[in-house]
C-alpha cells in the first residue's frame, strides 16, 4: 500500500511480509518499522504449558526408543536430605557419553537423579530424591534425560507460579495482568567503572533502584554495546549493598563472559563468586570457580556444596533447572538480585526458572536478535518475556547506544536498518581495519583488503538441492565453497603466522554448505575455524555464535531465492553484527538485483548500502581457484553419495509443497 513518507514526505511503499514491515522510499530508501500492535502483556500461559506437555511427550517417546545403558548400584549414601548412589558401568562405549552434571533416568524405577562426580571411568556418583526398591548389587538400565528434567523443571516453575498467589504477586500482576508498575528513579552510585557511557551508567542506577514492591528492569543491549561490562558494574554495585547476585542465562558463554569480567574489574571478589557448569562447556579462565567435588576410593567425602555462601552465583537456565530438581534451590526468592542475559533468546518458563528465585529481577537482551529456538510451537511461545516487557513497558528499559566491537562502516547499515540510527560506534572502534602484508601476491586482494571493511561479492554459482542424512534436504553452492576455501587460503597467506582460526569464522543459512566447507578446510589444514550456519540447532549454528565475535566473517548466502534461512532479519542481524574489521558477504548475483526489494528487501537495502558506501566486487569463473573447486567437486560427493537423489533446479514452493506430502505420509 502507499503511504507518505514520514521522513521526506515524498510517495513511498509499506510491504509487510511475515518477517516484518518495512517502509520503500526513493529518496530515504528502506527501513525496517515496528507495527506490532498485539497485546503482548497481559501474557496467555496455555500455549506454554501446552507446548512444555508436547515436549514431554515426544521426549519420552525419543526416549523409549533410545538405547539404555547397563550398571551396577554398589553403594547408596543418604547426606543432606538427598541418595547418592554409587553406580558402576558393565562397560563404557563412547556413544553413551556421561560427566558431572548430566541427568539420568533409571529404567524401570523412572527415577531422575544428576551425576555428581566420577571416581573413575566406570564409576560414578548420582544424586537422587527417592531410592526406594534400590539396593547394593542391584543391575539397573541407565539413560541420559537432560532435556526430560529441563522440561518437567520448567512445568513445575509454571505450574507453582500459577499456583501461589501471595508470593508472587506482583510478578504475576505485571506479567498476567498487564498492571502498570510505579514509576522507577535511578539511585545515585558511586561508580567503581568510570569510564562506563552514560547508557550503561543509567542502566546501573535504575538497575541498582530495584525494589521487592517494584522489581523488574529491562536491559536493550544491541550487538557490542557492552552488556557485559554493564553486568559486572550492576554486580559489584549489588555486592556493595550486600545483595546475592544469580547470574543466569540461555547460553554458557554468557554466564561465563560475565563472570570473567566480573573477576577481571574486581578480583577481591572471587572468594564469593561460583559457577555451576559442565568443564567441558565452561572458559578455561573461570574454571577454578567450579566447585571441587572429592572422593577416596570410592568413598564419598565432604558435604554438597552450599550455594547459600556464595553471594555471586553463575549458571545456565537449565542448570537452574537440576538445582530446583535437586531442591538445593527452590522457588523461595533466595536471591536479592536475578539478572539473566542474552534472556531474548529464551521462553518464557525458561526465564522463570530464575525471576522466581529472585526478589528483584533485570533482563538484559534485544529483541532485534534471535528469538527463542522452540520447534513446532504457536508463535505465542517463540515470542520472548524479553520483548513482551520492552514492547509494553518501554519506560522501564534502557538502550545502550554506543557498540565497542566493529567498524562504523560494518555497524552503520544495523544501526540505521535495525536500531533507526540510535547506536553510535564508539571513537576508538570507528577506524578499525585488518592488518594485512598486501605487498604480497594475492588473487583476491581486492576483497580482501582493509581499504573496505564490508565487500558484497557477487558471483555465478547456483545452488543445488541436496539429499542428504537420513533423507534431510538442504542446498549447497559448490562455486561459493570453492571461493570461500580460496579466501580462507589467501587470508592465511596475508596474514602470516597468525592463527588465523582465532581470527577468521564462515557464516551460512544452510547445514549442508557448512558442511562442505567444514570437510573442504580439513583438506587444508585448517579444521580449527568456525563454519556455523543458520538451520538447525546445534553447537554449529549462528544462534549459539551469538555473543561471539572475530576480526573477519564471510557471510555465504548460498541460494537467491527467498527461502526462511534468508528472510529472518534478526539472524541476518547476528551474522553481520559478529566481523569486527572485515564483512564479506558472498552472494549469487541475484540477491544483489532489483527484483529482490520486495520479497527480501533487508538483503536488498544492505546491498544498496555497501554499494553506496564500501566495495561491490564480481566474480565470474572459478579460473583463480581451480584447485579449491577440484577439493569442494570431491568433498561433496563424499558427503551426499554418488547414488543419492539430488534435487535440483527446484522452487521453494515446490519445496514446500514436497514437506507437506512427506508430512501427510508419515502422519
Amino acid at each position: 500500500m502507499y503511504i507518505v513518507c514520514d521522513r521526506c514526505g515524498s510517495k513511498a511503499w509499506k510491504n509487510c511480509r511475515d518477517y516484518g514491515t518495512f517502509v520503500h522510499c526513493s529518496k530515504c530508501g528502506i527501513r525496517k518499522i515496528d507495527e506490532d500492535k498485539r497485546n503482548l502483556i497481559p501474557l496467555n500461559v496455555e500455549p506454554f504449558m501446552s507446548y512444555l506437555e508436547n515436549e514431554e511427550k515426544k521426549i519420552e517417546k525419543r526416549m523409549k526408543e533410545r538405547t539404555s545403558h547397563v550398571a551396577v548400584v554398589t553403594n547408596i549414601v543418604e547426606k543432606d536430605g538427598l541418595f547418592f548412589v554409587l553406580l558402576r558401568l558393565e562397560d563404557y562405549p563412547s556413544r553413551f557419553d556421561l560427566n558431572p552434571g548430566d541427568a539420568i533416568r533409571l529404567g524401570r524405577f523412572n527415577y531422575l537423579g544428576i551425576i555428581y562426580w566420577f571416581v573413575d571411568s566406570f564409576t560414578f556418583y548420582a544424586i537422587f530424591e527417592s531410592i526406594k526398591g534400590l539396593h547394593n548389587n542391584l543391575l539397573v538400565e541407565i539413560q541420559k534425560a537432560d532435556t526430560l528434567i529441563l522440561v518437567r523443571t520448567q512445568k513445575g516453575a509454571l505450574a507453582t507460579f500459577l499456583g501461589i498467589e501471595k508470593d508472587y504477586s506482583i510478578l504475576k500482576d505485571i506479567i498476567l495482568r498487564g498492571v502498570e508498575p510505579p514509576p522507577l528513579r535511578p539511585v545515585q552510585i558511586d561508580f567503581e567503572d568510570v569510564n562506563l557511557n552514560d547508557s550503561q551508567k543509567k542502566a546501573v542506577a535504575y538497575s541498582l533502584s530495584l525494589t521487592p514492591e517494584n522489581p523488574f528492569f529491562l536491559i536493550h543491549g544491541p550487538p557490542g554495546t557492552g552488556k557485559t561490562r554493564t553486568i559486572a558494574e550492576i554486580t559489584f554495585q549489588a555486592h556493595k549493598k550486600g545483595y546475592r547476585t544469580l547470574i543466569t542465562s540461555h547460553t554458557n558463554i554468557a554466564v561465563d563472559n560475565a563472570l570473567e569480567v566480573v573477576r577481571e574489574r574486581h578480583p577481591h571478589l572471587v572468594k564469593d563468586m561460583i559457577r555451576f557448569g559442565h568443564p567441558g562447556k565452561v572458559i578455561p579462565g573461570i574454571r577454578d570457580l567450579l566447585p571441587q567435588f572429592k572422593g577416596i576410593k570410592g568413598e564419598l567425602s565432604g558435604a554438597v556444596v552450599n550455594i547459600d555462601s556464595f553471594s555471586i552465583v553463575g549458571m545456565t537456565l537449565s542448570k537452574l533447572a537440576v538445582f530446583a530438581f535437586l531442591r538445593k534451590l527452590d522457588w523461595s526468592k533466595t536471591f536479592d538480585l536475578v539478572v539473566v542475559d542474552e534472556s531474548s533468546m529464551a521462553t518464557f518458563p525458561q526465564v522463570l526458572l530464575g525471576l522466581m528465585m529472585g526478589k528483584r529481577f533485570v533482563l538484559v537482551g534485544d529483541h532485534e536478535q534471535l528469538p527463542p529456538v522452540v520447534q513446532n510451537a504457536s508463535d505465542d511461545v517463540r515470542i520472548s518475556l524479553f520483548e513482551r516487557l520492552i514492547k509494553t513497558y518501554n519506560d522501564r528499559s534502557i538502550l545502550l547506544d554506543v557498540q565497542y566491537r566493529s567498524n562504523e562502516k560494518i555497524a552503520k547499515w544495523p544501526s540505521e536498518f535495525i536500531y533507526g540510527g540510535k547506536v553510535k560506534t564508539a571513537p576508538l572502534e570507528k577506524g578499525i581495519v585488518l592488518n594485512l602484508d598486501e605487498s604480497k601476491d594475492c588473487d583476491f586482494l581486492e576483497i580482501l583488503s582493509g581499504e573496505y571493511p564490508v565487500v558484497w561479492v557477487k558471483t555465478s554459482g547456483l545452488a543445488d538441492w541436496h539429499k542428504f542424512k537420513e533423507g534431510k534436504i538442504s542446498a549447497v553452492n559448490k562455486f561459493d565453497a570453492a571461493l570461500v576455501l580460496k579466501l580462507v587460503s589467501d587470508v592465511k597467506k596475508l596474514m602470516g603466522d597468525k592463527e588465523i582460526e582465532k581470527e577468521l569464522a564462515v557464516i551460512t543459512p544452510y547445514r549442508l554448505q557448512s558442511e562442505l566447507i567444514q570437510s573442504c578446510l580439513r583438506r587444508i589444514n585448517r579444521p580449527n575455524i568456525d563454519v556455523v550456519e543458520f538451520e538447525e540447532i546445534s553447537s554449529k549454528t549462528v544462534d549459539s555464535f551469538q555473543g561471539r565475535e572475530r576480526d573477519i566473517i564471510i557471510f555465504d548466502a548460498v541460494h537467491s531465492k527467498g527461502h526462511k534461512a534468508l528472510e529472518d532479519t534478526r539472524r541476518i542481524n547476528v551474522a553481520i553484527t559478529r566481523a569486527r574489521k572485515k564483512l564479506i558477504f558472498i552472494a549469487p548475483k541475484r540477491l544483489s538485483q532489483k527484483e529482490i526489494e520486495m520479497s527480501l528487501p533487508h538483503l536488498f537495502s544492505f546491498y544498496k548500502y555497501v554499494e553506496n558506501e564500501n566495495k561491490v566486487v564480481e566474480v565470474p569463473s572459478t579460473e583463480k581457484f581451480t584447485k579449491e573447486y577440484g577439493i569442494v567437486l570431491e568433498e561433496i560427493e563424499k558427503l551426499v553419495g554418488k547414488h543419492k537423489k539430488v534435487i535440483q533446479g527446484i522452487t521453494i514452493e515446490e519445496m514446500k509443497l514436497l514437506r507437506q506430502i512427506r508430512k501427510k505420509r508419515f502422519r
